[in-house]
């Protein structure tokens, strides 16, 4: 089913509601679509960080990077 379709048959069982039940619909169709939201921001900024490079230095294999003489213990 196309998504034209769909919309098509979302409305016909829209008009069959009562209005308290198209209100609930309603606020349903809004989650979702803040959910949408939510996602493809989440992607977008994964893409950006991802793309930029500023995380890079955290592939280097630099294993010489910290030793056993950087490590300080506190006693208290």
């Amino acid at each position: 089913m196309s998504k034209e379709d769909l919309i098509q048959l979302t409305i016909k069982n829209l008009q069959k509601l009562p209005s308290e039940k198209i209100s609930e619909a309603n606020d349903f169709i809004d989650f979702i679509l803040q959910k949408y939201e939510d996602e493809t921001l989440q992607k977008g900024i994964y893409k950006l960080a991802s793309e930029s490079g500023a995380f890079d230095f955290l592939n280097d294999d630099d294993d010489d990077l910290y030793t056993l003489d950087d490590a300080i213990e506190i006693h208290k």
